[in-house]
């Protein structure tokens, strides 16, 4: 097993580890996104599986794309009201069935799901602008560096972006045959600083928390 893969492997289970101790500690939204770190760990070590025993861990993908979106999703439902979180719960039903279509007849289980992960990645992107949009038109007296949902909302926007660099500077790699093992290096930073946004949120909002509950109690 590649060591990069180990130290990924086990970033990702740290986050996890830190928000499954204080799980009850956080919002909703936080707990599903701790649920959310759980099964991209799983499905990263059942990946790792697949390629030992079918030479092929794209299973997993299609998988986890869908239930990534899921839970992103519902996350955001939280941070929404009106108009705005009844079309994103709505345009779940379209947009898993796009991915069961893609699975099913385009690009097969052992086959990268692109279409619907670029798909999921733009959806995500609206989810962070919107995100952004609200917290102009809906300011709070707090420090955007303390804000839970501000570094939640540049997770998302970060990784989504860099993802789409990722794969057009794929495609141009690829056409003109040059190494590709940079931009893989570069996809392992990116993945490096998702997470690492996506753990500054969850301390955010468990301070948070802790702090309203002591408001609370005064």
């Amino acid at each position: 097993m590649p060591v990069r893969f180990i130290i990924y492997a086990v970033f990702i289970w740290v986050i996890f580890l830190y928000g499954a101790v204080n799980f009850k500690k956080f919002a909703i939204p936080y707990k599903l996104l701790i649920l959310l770190l759980g099964l991209t760990f799983v499905s990263e070590l059942i990946g790792r599986v697949l390629i030992v025993r079918l030479h092929n861990s794209m299973p997993a993908y299609h998988i986890i794309s869908v239930i990534e979106y899921t839970l992103i999703t519902f996350i955001y439902s939280f941070f929404f009201t009106g108009s705005v979180k009844k079309l994103l719960l709505y345009l779940m039903i379209p947009v898993i069935s796009f991915a069961i279509i893609n699975t099913v007849f385009i690009q097969t289980i052992l086959e990268f799901p692109t279409h619907f992960i670029l798909l999921a990645q733009g959806i995500y992107l609206l989810y962070a602008l919107i995100g952004f949009r609200q917290m102009l038109l809906f300011p709070i007296d707090k420090p955007l560096n303390k804000q839970s949902f501000f570094w939640l909302n540049t997770a998302l926007l970060f990784f989504s972006t860099m993802l789409f660099l990722f794969f057009g500077l794929l495609n141009y790699i690829n056409s003109h045959n040059y190494d590709v093992r940079p931009l893989y290096t570069f996809s392992y930073v990116i993945n490096f600083l998702y997470y690492a946004f996506i753990l500054i949120a969850l301390t955010a909002n468990k301070k948070e928390c802790h702090f309203s509950q002591l408001h609370e109690k005064h």
